[in-house]
């Protein structure tokens, strides 16, 4: 291009630039498909990666591709082939050529179809809308709110977005439901029609973080809807405000609702919805009394059997003995060079960026807490069915994945060790965190959470992502919601070029400054378990240089004058005499 095209603020406008050539994405050696298999393949890859020239010999994951797309490919390619294939199979076979092989050799297995549910007063609620139900009881404040808040740059038209809000909130079941329950079981009720109703807002001085405090409030579960939208227009800058209860939302949702508005702003048709969360629900529920459930219980039972280690780090402060949830969030940066050295090491592994940046993050708690065995939390999208890829809902699942940092091995094995167990923790990941939890045995504690209190987390959305129409650009914006839900949560999104991640942390349990140190020695661990991994576990040093100087020089400046004419025994004398009564000599508990 001759000009970067730059947005309404200045900053380049990344979605405004053309296309890529297909030459740069595609290897130099590009074998076009061959066989019906190879071209229907190439037309799923194009269609999950947004790619229009795929080659059968191209590495998925060079496309830009990343787990949760290869989960997404996985479901199509099952829907289509009527071949499962596990994310470990796919890790082994990234290529069109090694897949369509494998396809071909494959076992055929039943795709079973999600059927719409009859119209009914009330609904089976899904195991997520259960936990989340029962977490609500628990804490009746906002903790479980997913606020948004969005800059608008340009001109607006209020009745356009409260019209293209209306739409949303008729085509997603979601979004016009309740709860209730009846004999005793939580149920989910669905408002045959929803008035909505974008409430507004004028105010002549804009001050970010005030904007959500104002607009956020405590959801009753028994009232629809629990979705809300404002629109705070000032002298300068107008902001769109949502607010939805995570009961019915993900973050997924969260990224189809700003792309389907944005769509239906811009005048274009949506796809009509053949399913909706209720049949979703239903479905699941059937899944429960099944052969193949009782295997995945089996599996997480087994990984939890006996006691459960508790993490132990260095609190900065004594921990309350009712869990706060108070908290902060903190960002930091990883440059250009560091997130390709993740990636290689990723590629290198025959593992994802997941589970590269999960074993660093592993090896970051056993460093602090001198702990092996440790379990950290980890969502997963939930949505195994080609038919949810478009649904709003709550779909999240929480896996927990306990992995032993022995400090004789490498990282590369440890990272080997952290690849298998994620990957059979993925194969049996429609078995409920909830359930896990009635079945082990965990002694209740107040001041924590059951099983695990950090939380890993990887965002493929990017971040400072622009949604541009021919009148206005729009921005999600970050707002500080002083709130942790753990003690410690690490997030990292992934831009395709830096790497961004985020410290939430509990403020009753750790100081701002801790916390920075801890941010600065996980990018330490990455930047040397990438230049060298194959370094024992143990030997793996997580000091920057400036720290080990600081350890190894000037806090070692203890050299002290004194007379060189004299003897050390007159020397002694004369201290002897100026202070009698000092310790002398120390030795373990004994003083002279």
């Amino acid at each position: 291009v001759e000009k970067m095209p730059l947005t309404r603020n200045g900053k380049l406008n990344k979605y405004a630039l053309p296309e890529p050539a297909e030459q740069h994405l595609v290897t130099n050696d590009y074998v076009a498909p061959r066989t019906s298999t190879e071209r229907t393949l190439a037309a799923i890859w194009s269609e999950v990666l947004g790619i229009d020239k795929v080659g059968i010999h191209d590495n998925f994951f060079d496309l830009g591709g990343h787990s949760l797309k290869a989960t997404a490919l996985i479901s199509k390619i099952h829907k289509q082939f009527k071949v499962e294939i596990s994310l470990r199979e796919f890790l082994e076979s990234p290529t069109i050529n090694l897949l369509s092989t494998y396809i071909g050799n494959g076992n055929r297995s039943v795709y079973e179809l999600i059927e719409p549910y009859e119209e009914s007063d009330f609904y089976e609620t899904s195991s997520a809308q259960k936990r989340m139900y029962m977490l609500q009881q628990y804490e009746t404040g906002t903790l479980y709110n997913m606020p948004l808040i969005c800059e608008i740059e340009g001109s607006i038209d209020p009745e356009k977005i409260q019209k293209s809000l209306q739409q949303l909130v008729s085509r997603h079941d979601s979004l016009r439901t309740f709860f209730d329950t009846v004999e005793g079981e939580i149920v989910q009720k669905v408002l045959p029609k929803a008035n909505f109703k974008l409430e507004r807002r004028f105010v002549t001085e804009t001050v970010v973080n005030n904007l959500l405090k104002d607009f956020v409030k405590t959801f009753h579960l028994s009232k629809a809807p629990l979705f809300r939208a404002e629109l705070v227009v000032s002298n300068n800058k107008n902001y769109l405000l949502t607010d939805m209860h995570h009961i019915i939302s993900d973050g997924i949702s969260l990224q189809i609702l700003i792309n389907e508005f944005m769509a239906l702003y811009n005048g274009e048709r949506l796809n009509s919805l053949k399913l909706q969360y209720k049949d979703f629900a239903v479905w699941q529920n059937k899944f429960w009394d099944s052969i193949e459930m009782k295997r995945q219980e089996e599996y997480w039972l087994e990984q939890f059997n006996g006691e459960i280690p508790i993490l132990n780090l260095p609190y900065d402060f004594e921990r309350p003995p009712i869990q706060s949830f108070k908290g902060k969030n903190l960002t930091y940066y990883m440059d250009e060079k560091l997130a390709l050295a993740v990636r290689k090491m990723a590629k290198d592994t025959g593992s994802t960026m997941n589970m590269v940046l999960l074993a660093a993050f592993h090896l970051l708690l056993a460093k602090y807490s001198g702990q092996d065995d440790i379990v950290i939390g980890t969502p997963i999208a939930g949505r195994p069915h080609d038919d949810l890829e478009n649904m709003i809902g709550m779909f999240v699942n929480t896996l927990a994945l306990r992995n032993k940092a022995s400090g004789n091995i490498s990282f590369e094995q440890f990272l080997n060790a952290v690849k298998q167990n994620a990957l059979q923790s993925y194969e049996n990941q429609s078995y409920q965190f909830e359930e896990l939890i009635k079945k082990v045995q965990v002694e209740r504690d107040t001041s924590r959470h059951s099983i695990f209190d950090v939380m890993f987390s990887m965002n493929y959305a990017g971040f400072d992502k622009e949604f541009i129409s021919e009148d206005f650009v729009l921005t999600p914006i970050h707002v500080e919601s002083n709130i942790s839900k753990f003690d410690l949560t690490l997030t990292v999104y992934d831009n395709e070029t830096m790497l961004k991640y985020t410290m939430e942390y509990c403020t009753k349990l750790f100081k701002k400054e801790t916390i920075d140190r801890m941010a600065s020695h996980y990018k330490e661990i990455l930047t040397k378990v990438c230049t060298q991994p194959t370094t024992i576990l143990s030997e793996i040093n997580i000091l920057t240089e400036y720290e080990q100087h600081q350890l190894l020089q000037e806090f070692n400046q203890t050299n002290a004058d004194y007379p060189k004419d004299k003897s050390l025994h007159t020397l002694f004398e004369e201290q002897a005499e100026k202070n009698p009564h000092h310790i002398a000599v120390v030795c373990a508990d004994q003083k002279l």
